[in-house]
């Protein structure tokens, strides 16, 4: 049987969090750590070019520096919107 056609974005591979952050009260560190806490099976690439690990996780300065990367299977955006454009080159 075919997968759904929206089954990478419900049950992802990886996840490229464009916007992790150490920062408390951010949108970035809240979605790591809520990632993080519920025990997510996938890889997870924390991006920010400001922070060379977040979590204890390798960090990336723009999706096109994580290893083998190809956009990842879900981007999920931890900043304000007209930022995260700049990550993605």
């Amino acid at each position: 049987m075919r997968k759904h056609i929206l089954h990478r974005l419900f049950e992802p591979e990886s996840v490229a969090l464009v916007g992790a952050s150490e920062k408390q009260g951010s949108v970035g560190l809240q979605v790591l750590q809520n990632l993080l806490s519920a025990d997510f099976q996938g890889e997870i690439y924390p991006v920010n070019r400001n922070y060379e690990s977040l979590q204890g996780l390798e960090c990336y300065p723009s999706v096109g520096d994580i290893p083998g990367s190809h956009g990842g299977n879900l981007a999920g955006p931890g900043v304000r919107p007209g930022h995260q454009f700049r990550l993605w080159r």
